[in-house]
């Protein structure tokens, strides 16, 4: 954390001196979590393939009209 007119930083701390638990912290838990309950469920996963496809379609559809203006 950077203050204005201060050259060093006044709050400075990094993930593992927060806690060495990255799996908690930085998501991995949930993520695997998810994952785990849409396996035995039978479901269909929370971020998948085809809806990355989708996204990225989309994100093509409004790039290519801005450059056709």
């Amino acid at each position: 954390l950077w203050k204005e007119g201060v050259e060093d930083p006044i709050f400075d701390v990094s993930h593992d001196e927060v806690s060495k638990e990255t799996y908690i912290h930085q998501g991995f838990q949930a993520e695997n979590r998810a994952f785990i309950d849409a396996v035995k469920l039978g479901a269909p996963l929370h971020n998948s393939i085809s809806d990355g496809a989708k996204t990225m379609a989309l994100a093509d559809r409004i790039y290519a009209s801005t450059i056709n203006e």
